[in-house]
Protein backbone atom coordinates (compact mmCIF):
# COMPACT_ATOMS: atom_id res chain seq x y z
CA UNK A 1 0.00 0.00 0.00
CA UNK A 2 1.24 3.47 -0.82
CA UNK A 3 1.17 5.77 2.18
CA UNK A 4 -0.70 8.98 1.36
CA UNK A 5 1.94 11.26 2.92
CA UNK A 6 4.68 9.69 0.79
CA UNK A 7 2.60 10.03 -2.38
CA UNK A 8 2.01 13.67 -1.46
CA UNK A 9 5.78 14.13 -1.08
CA UNK A 10 6.27 12.77 -4.58
CA UNK A 11 3.67 15.14 -6.02
CA UNK A 12 5.16 18.01 -4.04
CA UNK A 13 8.54 17.43 -5.70
CA UNK A 14 6.90 17.57 -9.13
CA UNK A 15 4.93 20.70 -8.30
CA UNK A 16 8.00 22.51 -6.96
CA UNK A 17 9.76 21.71 -10.22
CA UNK A 18 6.73 22.90 -12.21
CA UNK A 19 6.54 26.17 -10.29
CA UNK A 20 10.26 26.76 -10.73
CA UNK A 21 10.27 26.25 -14.54
CA UNK A 22 6.98 28.09 -15.02
CA UNK A 23 8.06 31.13 -13.00
CA UNK A 24 11.35 31.42 -14.87
CA UNK A 25 9.69 30.90 -18.25
CA UNK A 26 6.78 33.28 -17.82
CA UNK A 27 8.97 36.09 -16.47
CA UNK A 28 9.82 37.61 -19.90
CA UNK A 29 6.19 37.18 -21.00
CA UNK A 30 5.00 39.01 -17.89
CA UNK A 31 7.58 41.77 -18.35
CA UNK A 32 6.63 42.26 -21.98
CA UNK A 33 2.88 42.45 -21.37
CA UNK A 34 3.32 44.80 -18.40
CA UNK A 35 5.40 47.19 -20.51
CA UNK A 36 3.46 46.84 -23.79
CA UNK A 37 -0.08 46.07 -22.62
CA UNK A 38 -2.70 45.89 -25.33
CA UNK A 39 -5.89 44.19 -24.21
CA UNK A 40 -7.00 43.48 -27.77
CA UNK A 41 -3.75 41.78 -28.77
CA UNK A 42 -3.56 39.88 -25.50
CA UNK A 43 -7.09 38.49 -25.95
CA UNK A 44 -6.41 37.53 -29.57
CA UNK A 45 -3.19 35.75 -28.59
CA UNK A 46 -4.92 33.91 -25.74
CA UNK A 47 -7.75 32.93 -28.07
CA UNK A 48 -5.34 31.50 -30.63
CA UNK A 49 -3.32 29.78 -27.91
CA UNK A 50 -6.23 27.74 -26.58
CA UNK A 51 -6.96 26.23 -30.01
CA UNK A 52 -4.77 23.14 -29.40
CA UNK A 53 -7.21 22.07 -26.66
CA UNK A 54 -9.92 21.66 -29.31
CA UNK A 55 -7.94 19.50 -31.75
CA UNK A 56 -8.88 15.81 -31.97
CA UNK A 57 -6.58 13.25 -30.31
CA UNK A 58 -5.77 11.50 -33.59
CA UNK A 59 -4.21 14.70 -34.94
CA UNK A 60 -1.57 14.72 -32.20
CA UNK A 61 -0.05 11.48 -33.51
CA UNK A 62 0.39 13.18 -36.90
CA UNK A 63 2.27 16.06 -35.26
CA UNK A 64 4.96 13.62 -34.11
CA UNK A 65 8.18 15.06 -35.55
CA UNK A 66 9.85 11.68 -35.99
CA UNK A 67 9.05 7.98 -35.56
CA UNK A 68 12.65 7.30 -34.57
CA UNK A 69 13.86 7.37 -30.97
CA UNK A 70 17.35 7.92 -32.34
CA UNK A 71 16.25 11.26 -33.85
CA UNK A 72 15.27 12.55 -30.39
CA UNK A 73 18.41 11.12 -28.83
CA UNK A 74 20.52 13.08 -31.34
CA UNK A 75 18.76 16.19 -30.00
CA UNK A 76 19.74 15.10 -26.45
CA UNK A 77 16.10 15.02 -25.40
CA UNK A 78 16.84 12.18 -22.98
CA UNK A 79 19.24 14.52 -21.10
CA UNK A 80 16.69 17.34 -20.82
CA UNK A 81 14.21 14.77 -19.53
CA UNK A 82 16.26 14.45 -16.33
CA UNK A 83 15.13 17.90 -15.17
CA UNK A 84 11.41 17.61 -15.83
CA UNK A 85 8.35 16.51 -13.93
CA UNK A 86 8.62 12.77 -13.21
CA UNK A 87 12.12 12.91 -14.69
CA UNK A 88 15.26 11.15 -13.51
CA UNK A 89 16.04 13.46 -10.57
CA UNK A 90 12.48 13.54 -9.25
CA UNK A 91 12.21 9.76 -9.49
CA UNK A 92 15.56 9.36 -7.76
CA UNK A 93 14.51 11.59 -4.86
CA UNK A 94 11.17 9.80 -4.69
CA UNK A 95 12.85 6.38 -4.49
CA UNK A 96 15.01 7.57 -1.59
CA UNK A 97 11.91 8.50 0.38
CA UNK A 98 9.61 5.68 -0.64
CA UNK A 99 10.43 2.03 -0.23
CA UNK A 100 10.26 -0.06 -3.41
CA UNK A 101 7.47 -2.17 -1.97
CA UNK A 102 5.38 0.94 -1.46
CA UNK A 103 5.78 2.25 -4.97
CA UNK A 104 3.09 1.59 -7.53
CA UNK A 105 4.13 -1.22 -9.77
CA UNK A 106 5.81 -0.17 -12.97
CA UNK A 107 2.86 -1.02 -15.19
CA UNK A 108 0.50 1.19 -13.16
CA UNK A 109 2.97 4.11 -13.19
CA UNK A 110 3.40 3.83 -16.95
CA UNK A 111 -0.35 3.65 -17.55
CA UNK A 112 -0.84 6.72 -15.38
CA UNK A 113 1.88 8.57 -17.25
CA UNK A 114 0.43 7.61 -20.64
CA UNK A 115 -2.91 9.11 -19.60
CA UNK A 116 -1.18 12.41 -18.78
CA UNK A 117 1.21 12.61 -21.74
CA UNK A 118 -1.24 14.17 -24.17
CA UNK A 119 -2.33 16.70 -21.55
CA UNK A 120 1.31 17.77 -21.06
CA UNK A 121 1.90 18.00 -24.80
CA UNK A 122 -1.26 20.03 -25.50
CA UNK A 123 -0.38 22.41 -22.65
CA UNK A 124 3.07 23.04 -24.11
CA UNK A 125 1.68 23.52 -27.65
CA UNK A 126 -0.72 26.07 -26.23
CA UNK A 127 2.07 27.87 -24.39
CA UNK A 128 4.27 27.62 -27.49
CA UNK A 129 1.67 29.49 -29.53
CA UNK A 130 1.26 32.20 -26.90
CA UNK A 131 5.03 32.62 -26.47
CA UNK A 132 5.56 32.62 -30.25
CA UNK A 133 2.89 35.26 -30.86
CA UNK A 134 4.20 37.37 -27.99
CA UNK A 135 7.75 37.03 -29.37
CA UNK A 136 6.61 38.21 -32.82
CA UNK A 137 4.73 41.11 -31.24
CA UNK A 138 7.83 42.03 -29.21
CA UNK A 139 9.88 42.14 -32.43
CA UNK A 140 7.13 44.27 -34.00
CA UNK A 141 7.34 46.63 -31.01
CA UNK A 142 11.14 46.77 -31.46
CA UNK A 143 11.74 45.30 -28.01
CA UNK A 144 14.47 43.04 -29.36
CA UNK A 145 16.06 42.01 -26.07
CA UNK A 146 12.79 40.72 -24.64
CA UNK A 147 11.86 39.14 -27.99
CA UNK A 148 15.08 37.10 -28.07
CA UNK A 149 14.60 36.19 -24.40
CA UNK A 150 11.06 34.96 -25.12
CA UNK A 151 12.32 32.98 -28.12
CA UNK A 152 14.95 31.25 -25.97
CA UNK A 153 12.45 30.52 -23.21
CA UNK A 154 9.96 29.19 -25.78
CA UNK A 155 12.52 26.64 -26.92
CA UNK A 156 13.43 25.59 -23.37
CA UNK A 157 9.95 25.65 -21.83
CA UNK A 158 7.82 24.46 -24.74
CA UNK A 159 9.70 22.95 -27.69
CA UNK A 160 11.90 20.67 -25.59
CA UNK A 161 8.98 19.39 -23.46
CA UNK A 162 6.97 18.74 -26.64
CA UNK A 163 9.89 16.69 -27.96
CA UNK A 164 10.17 14.92 -24.60
CA UNK A 165 6.51 13.86 -24.80
CA UNK A 166 6.98 12.65 -28.38
CA UNK A 167 10.13 10.76 -27.40
CA UNK A 168 8.35 9.19 -24.41
CA UNK A 169 5.43 8.20 -26.61
CA UNK A 170 7.85 6.28 -28.83
CA UNK A 171 9.55 4.68 -25.84
CA UNK A 172 6.28 3.58 -24.29
CA UNK A 173 4.83 2.30 -27.57
CA UNK A 174 7.54 -0.37 -27.62
CA UNK A 175 6.55 -1.86 -24.27
CA UNK A 176 4.77 -5.14 -24.94
CA UNK A 177 2.97 -5.53 -21.63
CA UNK A 178 0.84 -2.38 -22.06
Amino acid sequence: MIHPHRNIYSELLNQILNIFWTAISFLPIFIFWVTHFSAGMLYVFIGISVLPYFLPKRLWRKLQLSRSRRFYQKLYIHYFQRFTQNGFWVNRLRSQVMHDAELMNKKDRIQSYKRNMLTFEVYHWSCFLFFFLTCCYAFFKHDFLIAWWILLVNILYNIIPIFIQQYNRLRLSNLSFL
